[in-house]
């Protein structure tokens, strides 16, 4: 066996043990964790497919997967699982897998049997799949309304939220607050004489050119 499949073997291991304290800490990390069959009371089983899903293997070389046992002897077939036992200090972590036709039935595999590819697949899976959820970010719509109209409103703008011949009408309502207030001034003013359905149109608008103090269209 290579070293680099042992450092990916011992690698996945490691990963299996964080899993396992996660789980029986009652925290989530994002895979499908099942206490194992296995005699210890402290191992732990993780799906190697889209339980619940469309059930298909989350890597690729898992289905088909050819295991070499004993350096020589090769079966192919669905590896489905991995267990890990913090106890077992022999075998800590194996692999649950299914023959093809001449061989159905349940076998638990060792990682030194698995293709290298198959491990590291695994491995780049398992890491992906305990990574934190990215938070939602969160809209200001306040700030995108207040930066579209400070920097993005004229009279083209106008046209195109206000359609057909009544633009010119809020034009010249929005002139005449500038005159009154300045530029800057004007927003709120203006905003508070247009009804509800003008409000909600104006907004729209802003929303699709800023977010925040992002001009979207550059």
């Amino acid at each position: 066996m290579s070293k680099s499949k042992k450092e990916t073997i011992q690698y996945l291991t490691d990963l299996m043990g964080v899993v396992q304290n996660a789980y029986f800490k009652g925290r989530d990390l994002g895979v499908m964790v099942h206490e194992s069959p296995l005699e210890s009371s402290a191992a732990i089983c993780i799906d190697l497919y889209h339980f619940g899903g469309d059930g298909k293997p989350v890597c690729e070389g898992l289905n088909p997967c050819v295991i070499t046992c004993d350096e020589e002897f090769t079966m192919t077939g669905n590896v489905f699982c991995m267990c890990y036992d913090p106890e077992d200090e022999v075998t800590p972590l194996v692999f649950g897998f299914e023959g093809d036709e001449d061989y159905q039935r349940f076998m638990e595999i060792d990682p030194e049997d698995m293709p290298e590819q198959s491990l590291q697949n695994v491995v780049a899976w398992l890491e992906n799949a305990m990574k934190p959820a990215e938070p939602e970010k969160f809209r200001n719509d306040v700030t995108s309304f207040f930066f579209y109209m400070w920097n993005a409103w004229c009279e083209e703008e106008c046209k195109v939220v206000f359609k057909g011949d009544f633009w010119p009408h809020f034009w010249n309502k929005w002139c005449h607050f500038c005159e009154k207030h300045s530029r800057f001034g004007a927003v709120e003013e203006f905003y508070a004489e247009l009804s509800n359905d003008n409000r909600d149109k104006l907004v729209k608008r802003s929303l699709e050119v800023y977010d925040g103090n992002h001009d979207k269209r550059y």
